[in-house]
């Protein structure tokens, strides 16, 4: 009987045994580990080394998200751009304790940007910004958006159009991912992959301080921005898309 730390194979050929025919293999170490015990090391190594690898490509991944953002603002001429980190359980958070993390003056400082698709929509694309089949519209965490006031907005922008051509609803999630970049709550209203015309919400045109806090281009970068110097540069309109506060 062979004990399990040194195991022997045999292989016999007819016509006489060759240097072959007769291999012996065995596993051991210093202390006699069984080869449970080392492959359980090596296993553990090469996680260890997994983990690593991992981490140094997230590392780069939010270096570069980061200098993407930066270089869209300085491209637009964004000068009051703020970037700022945040935890990764972040959105675990109340909106309260969001609002201390990026240090915005109040919770109706924190936006966000979401995509909505005009399903009756005349065009098949965004090359026209007053008759587009979607619009990145920002708005607050503590504002609910109203559809029809999208829809009555667009169909002002086009009087030749009946009312039948309108029908707002929020963009799947797969397809805003592909027009615009960007992951579900990383969506930034610049840098867009598809130029989507933006909608402002006019309440957060009237905050005071006029500075507001949205996504930033990965789940754990926000953006903050004068109100002035978004709409100055941002080429978004404001427009009343909430309901009354």
């Amino acid at each position: 009987r062979v004990p399990l730390s040194h195991t022997a194979f045999s292989w016999f050929g007819g016509g006489g045994a060759s240097p072959l025919s007769h291999t012996a293999f065995s596993w051991g170490s210093a202390g006699g580990v069984a080869p449970e015990g080392l492959l359980s090391k090596r296993v553990g190594n090469q996680v260890a080394a997994l983990t690593g690898i991992e981490t140094r490509l997230d590392t780069l991944l939010r270096a570069a998200c980061e200098q993407r953002m930066q270089g869209e603002c300085a491209l637009l001429g964004m000068t009051s751009a703020q970037l700022k980190w945040v935890p990764g359980d972040y959105y675990s958070k109340e909106l309260e304790e969001r609002r201390t993390i990026v240090g915005a003056p109040s919770p109706a400082h924190m936006c966000k940007t979401i995509v909505m698709e005009n399903q009756w929509c005349t065009k098949d694309d965004c090359s026209d910004p007053n008759n587009s089949k979607y619009y990145a519209v920002v708005v607050q965490y503590v504002a609910r958006l109203k559809s029809e006031k999208i829809e009555k907005l667009v169909k002002s922008w086009n009087p030749d159009l009946g009312k039948s051509k309108f029908n707002f609803q929020l963009c799947d999630e797969e397809v805003s991912r592909r027009l615009t970049g960007y992951k579900h709550n990383a969506v930034a209203p610049i840098g867009l992959s598809t130029p989507i015309p933006v909608i402002l919400s006019s309440q957060i045109q009237a905050l005071s301080p006029g500075f507001f806090w949205m996504g930033g281009g990965h789940p754990d970068l926000k953006l903050g921005v004068a109100v002035e110097d978004f709409m100055l540069h941002s080429g978004a309109r404001a427009a009343d898309i909430c309901y009354d506060a």
